[in-house]
């Protein structure tokens, strides 16, 4: 007969609410609201959730989760939520038994957590540290790991963290087999947390003190505090904790059923003969078996066959004794074809993880290269911009120039003609108004009479001659006065367009 002593290690996450249990109808409610979450700190939360959730569900798709928060909080650098994903992912590891990795992760968020003087956090990782160091039977470092997390549990006042970890020193104690000291931690335990009113800490310690009662040869402590326990996991509604008391009972009785009746005094569980203890022993394992097929505990099934295989041997009733061997063995196989099913799960969810992985390098790709092709059509943009700013500027002073060309023309032209109706103008003056008062001097001058300067008809002539001369002047006075008003316009232009030019 093997006693199915279940000892309870606590380890304390570090969010807080979140049970380390199978719990789908909460991991279904945080799936559901994912994809309508907007921000990537916001999806990192519900992953490290969703982490945290996962390590007795499937701690595969718990790291999974663990390392897409993690990723996110180390690009937006923030440190208390890296804490909050390595903690997920060292329980996640600590599930699977790989205790290296989990410890890596467990000291990462420690380290964290006393960067930011969180001494509620540094006490839950230090317990679970101290968890870690308790199955690799390192119990010197577990107890010290322990001692540290409580010490920091007592300064805060913090009676669930107090109780968890007075509970875990108990099982370390207990693993050592130094049942007596793990009997005080236990017992100190129990005191706390009947002090925070956690019941079900309580029951899980009056188990634990019945299996180091048991170990200690003392059957009438283990079944009254098993006994104990057992009715606050009725009160409770736990029933994992009952199938596995009731079978404890039961194994108890069967014990007691093979002792001399002097080594062991009859209580209220205790019968004084071997047929009662049997019986009890039987209606206690029928109990068992009732609560494990309710939640389908098949661990708690396999126990309950064995020690009804033990009753019924001592009852030697070797037909049932033989159909309860049976029945455990085909539950064992039951058990060993779901742990093939679990395992060829784990490698399609490892499958799942590569794909995941793969994704989110493509998607990462996707968008480093979204970001380079901005930056391309931004440099594009801005170099078809300088070439527009540069071709309407070239326009723009083009028109500027043309207008001014246009309008030089329109002066030149205009100068040109009036220069042309002055010279029209100084050519006919030359050929009608100079030449007539110049012909007439040259014939009035033929006419003077040389030989006889006396001649009164010289005196006429000179008259006429200096009349002549008089209009040939004013012709020549308005010819200067054209050329020059000719030059002073050109001169004014010149000027002009130099002005414009600088």
């Amino acid at each position: 007969m093997k006693y199915f002593y279940l000892l309870i290690i606590f380890l304390l996450p570090a969010l807080p609410g979140l049970a380390q249990k199978k719990n789908t109808a909460i991991i279904d409610s945080y799936l559901s609201v994912l994809p309508g979450v907007a921000t990537d700190t916001g999806k990192a939360r519900i992953y490290t959730i969703l982490s945290a959730l996962y390590p007795t569900v499937n701690p595969d798709t718990g790291i999974i989760y663990g390392n897409m928060g993690l990723e996110i909080y180390k690009r937006e650098h923030i440190s208390k939520g890296m804490a909050k994903a390595y903690n997920s992912l060292g329980q996640n590891y600590f599930n699977k038994n790989d205790y290296p990795v989990s410890m890596q992760n467990y000291y990462a968020a420690l380290k964290i957590y006393e960067d930011l003087s969180d001494t509620v956090d540094m006490a839950a990782v230090l317990g679970n540290i101290g968890g870690i160091y308790n199955e690799q039977k390192d119990y010197a470092k577990a107890l010290a790991k322990d001692s540290t997390a409580l010490s920091y549990y007592i300064r805060l006042k913090n009676k669930k963290g107090i109780a968890r970890n007075l509970g875990n020193m108990g099982v370390v104690y207990d693993n050592m087999q130094k049942y007596d000291s793990a009997l005080k931690y236990y017992s100190r335990a129990i005191q706390v947390d009947k002090e925070s009113g956690d019941l079900a800490d309580v029951a899980k310690n009056h188990s634990n003190m019945a299996g180091a009662y048991y170990n200690l040869g003392d059957l009438n402590m283990a079944v009254t505090y098993n006994d104990s326990a057992l009715k606050i996991y009725e009160k409770i509604g736990d029933k994992k904790s009952l199938a596995i008391n009731y079978v404890n009972l039961g194994a108890f009785l069967v014990e007691v059923a093979k002792m001399d009746k002097t080594k062991v005094q009859p209580n209220h569980i205790i019968a004084a003969t071997k047929e009662e203890n049997l019986a009890n022993a039987l209606k206690y394992l029928e109990q068992s078996i009732k609560e494990a097929e309710a939640i389908g505990f098949q661990q708690g099934l396999v126990a309950a066959r064995e020690t009804l295989y033990d009753v019924y041997m001592l009852k030697k009733d070797y037909k049932l004794a033989l159909e309860n061997y049976i029945q455990k063995t085909d539950i064992i196989q039951n058990i060993m074809d779901a742990d093939t099913k679990v395992k060829i799960t784990k490698m399609e969810t490892q499958r799942e993880k590569e794909l995941l992985d793969k994704q989110i390098q493509i998607s990462e790709l996707k968008k480093a290269n979204e970001q380079k092709l901005s930056l391309i059509w931004a440099g594009v943009s801005i170099v078809l911009i300088v070439v527009v700013i540069i071709i309407l500027r070239s326009l723009y002073f083009q028109l500027n120039s043309n207008k001014q060309l246009a309008k030089e023309k329109k002066k030149h032209l205009e100068r040109i003609r009036v220069q042309s109706s002055i010279l029209m103008e100084v050519a006919f003056t030359q050929s009608h108004e100079i030449r007539g008062p110049v012909s007439t001097i040259m014939g009035l001058s033929e006419l003077f009479n040389y030989d006889d300067m006396s001649d009164p008809n010289n005196k006429v002539l000179m008259e006429g001659i200096n009349s002549v001369s008089h209009r040939l002047d004013k012709v020549i006075t308005e010819l200067v006065n054209k050329e020059n008003q000719l030059k002073n316009e050109s001169a004014a232009e010149d000027m002009t367009e130099e002005g414009s030019k600088a």
